[in-house]
């Protein structure tokens, strides 16, 4: 579904298009002829007044008329003439509105428009603060994970230093196994030897 704003400001490009075309400049129909279809649906009453007029000003006159040469294919033979009556419904279209209408409903869709600007201008202002406060804190986050990260290399450090000294100890006690088995040997001897002289 269109938005509001959408349609009008496509409804402003197809007037444009429709007075340049009026002034005999050459214009894009088939654009406009989109153009029309897609505002066709539009729900808002200004918008509806302004399609009925441009439709008028375009030439497509029946109330309910299906227009099915919206998508017509394209060829190189030029377009048929004009009905001869073209002028004269042109007229009857824009005798219900005359200049200064026509002015005030585009000075109304105009502060359409600007409705619109100005509350898409406050959401993006919303959605870059929000932005810079997610990216505060993603600042200071990755501080922390900095921290973090040093603090395990500290770590994993230490324990590198104490799995070493303990691998020298585990070799010194390895060596002198024989030694210290000896000595604990004697020792009992000894304590034999007092035990069953007294």
């Amino acid at each position: 579904m269109t938005s509001t704003a959408k349609l009008t400001v496509l409804s402003s490009q197809t007037m444009a298009l429709l007075l340049d075309r009026e002034k005999g400049r050459r214009v894009d129909e088939q654009r406009i002829r989109r153009n029309l279809a897609v505002l066709r649906g539009a729900k808002d009453p200004g918008l509806k007044r302004q399609y009925e007029v441009m439709r008028a000003m375009f030439g497509l006159y029946r109330e309910n008329e299906e227009e099915e040469d919206i998508l017509e294919p394209y060829t190189d033979d030029p377009p048929p003439p004009p009905p001869p009556n073209m002028n004269l419904d042109l007229e009857a279209g824009r005798a219900h509105m005359h200049e200064g209408e026509l002015f005030e409903e585009q000075q109304q869709i105009m502060q359409q428009q600007d409705t619109h600007l100005d509350s898409l201008a406050q959401s993006i202002s919303r959605q870059h603060h929000i932005s810079t406060q997610i990216n505060g804190e993603l600042e200071e986050h990755v501080g922390l994970l900095e921290a973090l990260e040093e603090d395990v290399d500290n770590t994993h450090n230490r324990m590198a230093t104490a799995r070493r000294r303990l691998d020298r100890v585990v070799k010194g006690v390895g060596g002198n196994v024989s030694t210290v088995t000896i000595g604990v040997l004697i020792l009992i001897l000894l304590v034999l030897i007092v035990v069953f002289k007294t």
